[in-house]
């Protein structure tokens, strides 16, 4: 049975990391980007059943994240 997927989009390192111990310690398998630009096609490849979105990431507003994956 495959795990259900969370992608953590943040660009501070040590948050993603926090995030992935206590997901995968919970059955969930975790992928991380650092940035929308690497998020959004990781999103867009392989949906995840949900994703942590950094409100202040450097490349791009959340609401032109949101806007791109709604697509």
């Amino acid at each position: 049975m495959n795990k259900p997927q969370v992608l953590v989009v943040d660009d501070e390192p040590q948050i993603p990391n926090q995030l992935r111990i206590a997901l995968e310690s919970n059955g969930l398998a975790v992928q991380q980007a650092a940035t929308a630009l690497g998020g959004v096609p990781m999103a867009a490849n392989h949906p995840p059943e949900l994703i942590l979105l950094d409100i202040g990431l450097p490349d791009r507003s959340e609401q032109g994240v949101l806007k791109e994956l709604r697509v």
